[in-house]
């Protein structure tokens, strides 16, 4: 998988250092179509699907906002001048 820092590695190599894709391939030791897709994209950075997952603590949750919205009491102290 490619990151950010990658992509950017690869624009800055091809674009501003004119190298070619199949040196940058070599030196990051990927696919030349991969260096390719990447030059030809208009992306600033890779995308990748949204998780549909669901989290542990979703059958807590309305419990867990009657917890936060409880007020608080005041805990100023009495004693105070």
């Amino acid at each position: 998988m490619i990151d950010v820092a990658l992509l950017g590695i690869i624009r800055r190599w091809y674009i501003r250092d004119h190298i070619s894709i199949r040196e940058i391939a070599r030196r990051l030791d990927i696919s030349r179509n991969t260096v390719r897709r990447y030059i030809r994209s208009e992306a600033v950075e890779p995308s990748y699907p949204t998780r549909q997952s669901s989290s542990s603590l979703d059958e807590f949750a309305p419990r867990l906002s009657a917890w936060l919205t409880v007020k608080q009491p005041n805990l100023e102290s009495k004693d105070e001048p």
